[in-house]
């Protein structure tokens, strides 16, 4: 199962697919394009190529759904999360920027089959979506790992905790087990705005007012 068909199922098509054992196991280990001296401190400069993505895709980046501040941890909705974060992660072969565009920070629904963080965390928001998730509660979410390392994530707000879905691992951990270091992520309100995940303040440098298409 390639990340292209992935791109165009409904979540029924997901489950079956998954109760079929109809994908392809990939290594998910990150390989980040974020990689900048600029991000590392702030999280800003990468988020640039989120800036493009929502130019080339701007359905992407409206909202989705009511506006919430967090959903209910039940067995249905977290039986999901996992799943989609399982399928992604198996379904698409790690590739850097570089390697797949020849340039850095192309952020990408990873139609090709291949793709890094970031483009795991926009399939896994959309096949969520298309689930019934409302996007205030699917957070794309800059990060460094224990390393330093940039990386980014998805992030679901429930009320037992904000869930992170990863590329580097199959199992759902909330914020705080990941060991990594939040900077910034979208705006509940607004999906093209970002904010610093320890204030909640509007991060202008991080993408804050992005022209609508």
């Amino acid at each position: 199962m390639r990340a292209s068909q992935l791109y165009s199922m409904n979540g029924s098509g997901i489950l079956a697919m998954l109760h079929g054992g109809m994908f392809s196991v990939f290594a998910a280990l990150s390989l980040c394009s974020l990689a900048s001296p600029t991000f590392a401190q702030s999280g800003h400069e990468a988020l640039h190529g989120f800036h493009e993505f929502c130019r080339r895709h701007p359905s992407e980046c409206r909202p989705a759904g009511p506006s919430v501040r967090q959903v209910a941890a039940t067995a249905q909705h977290m039986s999901e999360l996992q799943q989609i974060n399982l399928t992604v992660n198996r379904s698409v072969e790690e590739m850097s920027d570089r390697e797949q565009w020849e340039k850095e920070d192309v952020w990408s629904l990873p139609t090709t089959g291949r793709g890094d963080c970031e483009d795991y965390a926009l399939m896994k928001r959309k096949l969520l979506i298309e689930r019934g998730w409302p996007s205030s509660v699917l957070l794309l979410t800059a990060a460094l790992t224990p390393q330093g390392d940039p990386h980014l994530v998805l992030t679901a707000v429930t009320d037992k905790g904000d869930y992170v879905l990863d590329s580097r691992t199959d199992t759902l951990r909330t914020m705080s087990q990941t060991g990594y270091t939040y900077l910034s992520r979208q705006s509940r309100a607004n999906p093209r705005a970002w904010v610093s995940v320890t204030t909640g303040r509007a991060d202008q440098g991080a993408g804050g007012g992005f022209p609508g298409p």
